[in-house]
């Protein structure tokens, strides 16, 4: 029998399927999509109403000014930024008049309002949280979740949140609107002529080009300029504004300053713009040239405004004000943040008078004064100067000196909490030159040193003598104080001569002391000294001398300790010394064994040494076949001996130096062509020895033609060599020096 098939379904049949699931699907699928927004509506709803009690509850303590005060008391109720974007199509957005929250759908309809408050209909006071920058603004945003860089790239038109974004922020717009804008930094700049507008929190800079005859308010804190060119400025009861300036272009412009309000300075191009914005006296009023305020990030160079410095071309523009503190007048200077000027050229500035404020942040530099001349009163004043690596300069030439004879004004010069530091701590930099410190070079008058402490270890050029905080002393024709409180050194200094407080005083040797005048010459004073406090825990090695107040190499000072004061009678000159200011007996010596020179070690403290340098050199006059000076030829061999190698190191003895025109050639060829060397100047030399096993140095005699160049015949006129070894420490200081003739190890 058959087997019976089972019958398919036709296409029509097929056809009527599908069609009825389309019509079903089209029924129910809007039914359940609408079932769901209804859903991520009610939890939205529910959301708004629960931010509204954070908002009620909020308002009973505080005020409600701006997005983020709105939600910050939401977060205070455990909501965050990133809870407030809703389920449901549409935003959740802040109403700023009512201090309400409320839920609107994508066609900007309300979903849900507070009943008792209901939405606004001014689109400025509406807020809501956008996530990108693009378009126009339909109302006002919050952006504290956007980049500063997003931030400052776009024109806003209507009010602004940054949160805690320090951003520039740009107000444009010609609409009249009444906005707020909250910045957390930065600089504001509103041009809106027919605009109301109330910043919120805090800028550093505010610059009003244009608003409406309503106004802008301040309600914030400006920490630098809040500058304005057309409008009326009022600052709130709340408002905190560092210098209030209206600009050279101004016109129209009025200014209204509350109760409680506090602002320090206002600065105009003219005494009578001042006088017609009828300030309350408190306010200090300046007149300034604009192109002076534009150089620094605020302020107006006052003691209570000083010149705000936020970056290194603020601090190089203070020279542009040196032909003015040269002739008299007094600025003030104040750091808003660490500064490295360590790429700056030269002096900051060649004269100063006033004061720079630290403010206790760090000013990085390499090889630069911060003046060379003071002149009248001078402070400066809690920071820290990190130096670098390369050649250390004091931060002042010359303190109360008139070196030019400029008409300069001996003053007050105070340093207080300036401390010294370096990039990287374990490192030693050498000074530029003797006579220097890292304070000052030279000072005389009124020089005062508080809470100043060193901790850069430094070698001075050798011979030499130098100070912590003073090079030397100049000028007797002045009476001289100088204060020394609660200062430090924490360093290790080594060099010639090394002073802790002072450099050298040999100018003042020597005097018939009376009341600190000099009796032997009425037109000298010799200086007092005010000590408290002053103590050396680094360690201070002079191979020469080392003390408070050593002197130049071969004087003396016996008047010194006569015009020293103290506020404790048992602060001795020793006990600021103690045993870490050291006259360095860790000297090496150099002997002859054979026709060699060996190494003998320090008598004492050889444990500080790591390494000798043995070092031969010669000094050479030369005349031409006329008889006219030709100049001096140098010639310098170091070689570097561990001191774990010294005691089994055997070095040549050198006894001669000669220049040969046969230098690599006839019977110095051989040498020159296995034993080559170049001195630190590059001389190129071989050493050759001599029938009583000494060594003589050849130098070629080209390198006195690439010195001279003339083709002269040069003669000797004299010949001065010697031999030097240097104990060096581990960080290559120079601890220790003994110098010989060659003769005297023959």
């Amino acid at each position: 029998m058959a087997k019976r098939l089972k019958r398919a379904f036709t296409i029509v049949e097929l056809v009527i399927v599908i069609a009825v699931i389309a019509i079903l699907a089209a029924v129910l699928i809007p039914t359940f999509t609408t079932l769901i927004d209804k859903a991520n509506e009610s939890n939205d709803i529910a959301l708004v109403k629960n931010l509204n009690t954070a908002l009620v509850s909020k308002e009973a303590t505080d005020e409600v000014n701006t997005m983020q005060d709105a939600l910050d008391a939401a977060y205070e109720y455990g909501y965050t930024v990133d809870k407030l974007t809703p389920s449901s199509s549409g935003d959740i957005v802040w109403d700023e008049v009512n201090n309400r929250f409320a839920l609107i759908n994508e066609k900007k309809e309300v979903v849900f309002e507070d009943g008792a408050k209901p939405l606004t209909s001014d689109k400025a006071k509406i807020w809501k949280i956008v996530t990108e920058l693009k378009g126009t603004q339909d109302c006002s945003w919050y952006v504290g979740g956007l980049s500063k860089e997003a931030i400052e790239g776009f024109k806003f038109t209507m009010g602004v949140d940054t949160g805690s974004v320090e951003a520039d922020v740009n107000y444009v717009t010609a609409a009249e609107q009444d906005v707020t804008i909250r910045t957390a930094g930065g600089a504001l700049t509103v041009n809106a002529k027919n605009a109301t507008v109330s910043h919120y929190d805090t800028a550093q800079s505010v610059d009003v080009q244009a608003v409406a005859g309503n106004s802008y308010h301040e309600y914030g804190k400006v920490t630098g300029n809040l500058t304005i060119t057309k409008g009326h400025v009022v600052f709130e009861s709340t408002a905190v504004v560092n210098t209030f300036v209206v600009s050279d272009e101004a016109t129209a412009v009025k200014a209204t300053v509350n109760d409680k309000a506090q602002v320090l300075t206002a600065v105009a191009k003219d005494n009578n713009i001042l006088t017609g914005l009828n300030l309350p006296a408190t306010v200090e009023t300046v007149v300034a040239e604009m192109d002076d305020l534009a150089m620094f990030a605020g302020g107006a160079g006052t003691e209570k405004s000083p010149y705000q410095l936020t970056t290194a071309t603020n601090v190089a523009n203070i020279n542009n004000l040196s032909d003015k503190m040269k002739s008299g007048e007094s600025y003030y200077f104040e750091m808003q943040n660490d500064i490295d000027i360590s790429t700056i050229q030269g002096d900051i500035t060649t004269y100063i008078s006033g004061q720079f404020d630290g403010n206790n942040y760090t000013l990085k530099i390499d090889q630069q004064w911060i003046s060379s001349f003071t002149n009248k009163d001078f402070t400066l004043k809690d920071i820290n100067i990190q130096r670098g690596t390369n050649k250390a300069m004091p931060l002042f030439a010359f303190l109360n000196y008139d070196y030019f004879g400029d008409g300069l004004i001996p003053g007050v010069v105070t340093f207080d909490n300036v401390d010294m530091t370096l990039t990287n701590e374990a490192e030693t930099v050498e000074l530029d030159s003797y006579g220097y410190s890292l304070y000052t070079m030279r000072a005389c008058g009124s020089v005062i040193f508080k809470n100043c402490d060193n901790y850069v270890n430094y070698s001075i050029p050798s011979p030499g003598y130098a100070g912590v905080f003073i090079g030397n002393f100049i000028d007797t024709t002045i009476p001289s104080m100088f204060v020394f409180e609660n200062c430090t050194n924490n360093g290790m200094i080594t060099g010639t001569d090394v002073g802790f407080l002072f450099g050298n005083l040999s100018g003042i040797q020597g005097v018939n002391v009376v009341n600190n005048i000099d009796y032997n010459n009425q037109n000298n004073y010799v200086p007092a000294f005010y000590l408290e406090n002053c103590v050396n825990n680094g360690t201070i090695i002079g191979t020469n001398s080392a003390a408070v107040f050593p002197t130049e190499i071969g004087k003396s000072n016996t008047t010194v300790s006569e015009s020293v004061t103290s506020a404790n009678a048992s602060l001795t000159d020793a006990q600021m010394m103690s045993s870490s200011i050291i006259v360095s007996k860790i000297n090496a010596t150099l002997s002859v064994e054979g026709n060699q020179l060996v190494i003998v070690p320090p008598v004492s403290d050889s444990d500080l040494v790591n390494q000798y340098e043995v070092t031969y050199s010669v000094s050479t006059s030369f005349v031409d076949a006329q008889g006219n000076g030709a100049g001096s030829f140098y010639f310098v061999v170091s070689q570097y001996i561990s001191s774990t190698d010294a005691a089994t190191a055997k070095l040549d003895f050198v006894t001669e130096i000669i220049t040969s025109s046969q230098y690599g050639e006839d019977k110095y060829k051989q040498e020159a062509a296995t034993g080559e060397h170049e001195d630190i100047y590059g001389n190129k030399y071989i050493i050759v020895s001599k029938e009583d096993g000494t060594k003589m140095v050849v130098v070629n005699e080209a390198s006195l033609g690439e010195v001279y160049g003339n083709g002269a015949v040069l003669n000797y006129i004299g010949n001065t060599p010697s031999y030097r070894i240097i104990s060096k420490d581990s960080v290559g200081n120079n601890i220790g020096v003994t110098i010989y003739n060659p003769n005297e190890l023959a």
